[in-house]
Protein backbone atom coordinates (compact mmCIF):
# COMPACT_ATOMS: atom_id res chain seq x y z
CA UNK A 1 0.00 0.00 0.00
CA UNK A 2 1.49 2.87 -1.50
CA UNK A 3 -1.12 5.22 -0.94
CA UNK A 4 -0.60 8.75 1.03
CA UNK A 5 3.20 8.20 0.22
CA UNK A 6 4.30 11.30 -1.30
CA UNK A 7 4.95 9.25 -4.69
CA UNK A 8 5.39 11.25 -7.54
CA UNK A 9 5.59 10.50 -10.94
CA UNK A 10 9.14 9.54 -11.00
CA UNK A 11 8.43 7.22 -8.33
CA UNK A 12 5.73 5.69 -10.62
CA UNK A 13 8.06 5.39 -13.95
CA UNK A 14 10.37 3.64 -11.06
CA UNK A 15 7.38 0.96 -9.58
CA UNK A 16 6.75 0.69 -13.77
CA UNK A 17 9.59 -0.03 -14.78
CA UNK A 18 10.01 -2.91 -11.77
CA UNK A 19 7.38 -4.34 -12.53
CA UNK A 20 8.22 -4.32 -16.66
CA UNK A 21 11.95 -6.16 -15.36
CA UNK A 22 9.59 -9.06 -14.04
CA UNK A 23 9.52 -7.34 -10.80
CA UNK A 24 6.28 -8.31 -9.49
CA UNK A 25 4.59 -11.15 -10.71
CA UNK A 26 1.99 -11.96 -8.39
CA UNK A 27 0.78 -8.42 -7.10
CA UNK A 28 -3.04 -8.27 -6.74
CA UNK A 29 -3.66 -4.44 -5.36
CA UNK A 30 -1.82 -1.60 -6.25
CA UNK A 31 -3.00 1.32 -4.01
CA UNK A 32 -1.34 4.63 -4.89
CA UNK A 33 -4.28 7.14 -3.99
CA UNK A 34 -3.48 10.49 -2.72
CA UNK A 35 -0.35 11.22 -4.20
CA UNK A 36 1.79 13.21 -7.44
CA UNK A 37 1.81 10.47 -10.23
CA UNK A 38 -0.27 12.70 -12.59
CA UNK A 39 -0.18 11.37 -16.42
CA UNK A 40 3.51 10.66 -16.73
CA UNK A 41 3.18 8.00 -14.12
CA UNK A 42 -0.12 6.56 -15.03
CA UNK A 43 1.25 6.47 -18.67
CA UNK A 44 4.12 4.60 -17.18
CA UNK A 45 1.91 2.45 -15.42
CA UNK A 46 -0.31 1.61 -18.40
CA UNK A 47 2.61 0.72 -20.89
CA UNK A 48 4.30 -1.27 -18.38
CA UNK A 49 0.74 -3.48 -18.37
CA UNK A 50 0.66 -3.08 -22.33
CA UNK A 51 3.68 -5.56 -22.06
CA UNK A 52 2.09 -7.55 -19.31
CA UNK A 53 3.58 -5.97 -16.26
CA UNK A 54 0.44 -6.73 -14.01
CA UNK A 55 -1.17 -9.27 -15.17
CA UNK A 56 -2.26 -10.84 -12.23
CA UNK A 57 -3.54 -6.86 -10.95
CA UNK A 58 -7.21 -7.17 -9.65
CA UNK A 59 -7.27 -3.66 -7.87
CA UNK A 60 -5.82 -0.84 -9.24
CA UNK A 61 -6.01 2.43 -6.92
CA UNK A 62 -5.43 6.14 -8.26
CA UNK A 63 -7.80 8.29 -6.78
CA UNK A 64 -6.21 12.34 -6.01
CA UNK A 65 -3.05 12.16 -8.52
CA UNK A 66 -3.99 14.78 -10.82
CA UNK A 67 -4.54 12.78 -13.62
CA UNK A 68 -6.12 14.15 -16.56
CA UNK A 69 -7.84 12.68 -19.93
CA UNK A 70 -4.04 11.75 -21.08
CA UNK A 71 -3.57 9.51 -18.23
CA UNK A 72 -6.73 7.88 -18.40
CA UNK A 73 -6.64 7.72 -21.92
CA UNK A 74 -3.31 5.51 -21.82
CA UNK A 75 -5.12 3.42 -19.51
CA UNK A 76 -8.21 2.67 -21.59
CA UNK A 77 -5.98 2.19 -24.32
CA UNK A 78 -4.20 -0.36 -22.45
CA UNK A 79 -7.26 -2.14 -21.27
CA UNK A 80 -8.67 -2.57 -24.65
CA UNK A 81 -4.99 -3.74 -26.35
CA UNK A 82 -5.84 -6.49 -23.70
CA UNK A 83 -4.04 -5.47 -20.37
CA UNK A 84 -5.27 -5.77 -17.30
CA UNK A 85 -7.59 -8.73 -17.75
CA UNK A 86 -7.83 -9.67 -14.12
CA UNK A 87 -8.59 -6.12 -12.96
CA UNK A 88 -11.92 -6.08 -11.25
CA UNK A 89 -11.73 -2.30 -9.45
CA UNK A 90 -10.11 0.36 -11.37
CA UNK A 91 -10.79 3.95 -8.79
CA UNK A 92 -10.26 7.30 -10.35
CA UNK A 93 -11.70 9.53 -8.18
CA UNK A 94 -10.82 13.36 -7.40
CA UNK A 95 -8.61 13.54 -10.59
CA UNK A 96 -9.10 15.94 -13.27
CA UNK A 97 -10.34 13.35 -15.78
CA UNK A 98 -12.79 15.47 -18.61
CA UNK A 99 -15.61 14.07 -20.41
CA UNK A 100 -12.94 12.11 -23.21
CA UNK A 101 -11.28 10.62 -20.53
CA UNK A 102 -14.47 9.29 -19.27
CA UNK A 103 -15.43 8.31 -22.62
CA UNK A 104 -12.43 6.28 -22.83
CA UNK A 105 -12.58 4.46 -19.97
CA UNK A 106 -16.15 3.81 -20.27
CA UNK A 107 -16.06 1.96 -24.13
CA UNK A 108 -13.04 0.19 -22.91
CA UNK A 109 -14.92 -1.15 -19.87
CA UNK A 110 -18.18 -2.11 -22.22
CA UNK A 111 -15.61 -4.01 -24.89
CA UNK A 112 -13.69 -5.94 -21.50
CA UNK A 113 -10.63 -5.55 -22.95
CA UNK A 114 -11.66 -7.24 -26.35
CA UNK A 115 -9.47 -6.18 -29.37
Amino acid sequence: NLERSKTTSEGAVALAEAARAGGLPSLLELALSSNKIGDEGTVALAEAERGGAFRSLKELYLSNNSITSEGAVALAQAARAGAFPSLAVLELKGNLITSEGTAALAEAAREGGSH
